[in-house]
């Protein structure tokens, strides 16, 4: 049964749906294209998919990973998610992949960019030894930041800092944690702040690079 890795784009208005309503969107779109798409089985069939972990709601997006399978080959995956796609998502590429292929085989973080206004932030208050507490119904777990937030690197633009970092996806922590750290305000506001995910990574590596090395076998291939 062919298996195919679908990367997408999330922005604009729509980068404020959550997880839940992304998904719902991204499967309406797939029933527009009308691939001919594999549902599982039993008395609520659904369509055969599987995501990475999702951002945060209100983060725009260009990796958006997802697998699909469908019934029979489909070569024109592009054009037809391109014609029947919303506006706000996108489909950048798609990769033809063993029916064993495992997303998070691929993927462990993901490049967030981060941009924040002069007036209202200072990335130098920033420290890697900054104690972050993540709060859940189930759990209390506390982070350094050098843990959550990797490889931070911060370029002065005319009117904005943009702050670039790694996130690793077990210890994924939102953005607002960061800019409450590099805040001058005791007030946190997020206006004029701008986050995107460029990118997912395994050790180092884009995982669009991957995809395109796996491409070259022959049980791959891109479109």
């Amino acid at each position: 049964m062919p298996k195919y890795v679908l990367r997408m784009v999330k922005g604009g208005i729509i980068r404020y749906l959550s997880h839940q309503e992304t998904s719902t969107a991204i499967e309406r779109t797939l029933r527009r294209a009308k691939l001919p798409l594999s549902f599982t089985k039993g008395y609520h069939p659904h369509i055969k998919l599987s995501y990475l972990p999702a951002v945060l709601t209100g983060v725009a997006t260009a990796a958006i990973y997802m697998t699909i399978e469908t019934e029979s080959p489909v070569t024109d995956i592009t054009e037809r998610i391109s014609k029947a796609a919303p506006f706000g998502i996108s489909l950048l590429k798609v990769w033809e992949v063993d029916e064993k292929f495992d997303l998070r085989s691929v993927a462990d973080s993901y490049q967030y960019f981060l941009f924040l206004p002069k007036n209202c932030f200072d990335p130098s208050r920033f420290s890697e030894a900054t104690e972050i507490t993540k709060q859940t119904k189930k759990s209390r777990k506390i982070f350094l930041a050098k843990e959550t937030y990797q490889h931070l690197s911060v370029s002065a633009l005319r009117n904005y800092f943009m702050v670039k970092y790694f996130q690793p996806m077990d210890k994924s922590l939102s953005y607002q944690h960061l800019i409450k750290i590099m805040s001058k305000e005791k007030s946190l506001s997020e206006k004029g702040i701008y986050v995107f995910v460029l990118e997912a990574y395994k050790d180092g590596v884009p995982t669009s690079n991957i995809l395109d090395y796996i491409g070259g076998k022959k049980h791959v291939r891109s479109q």
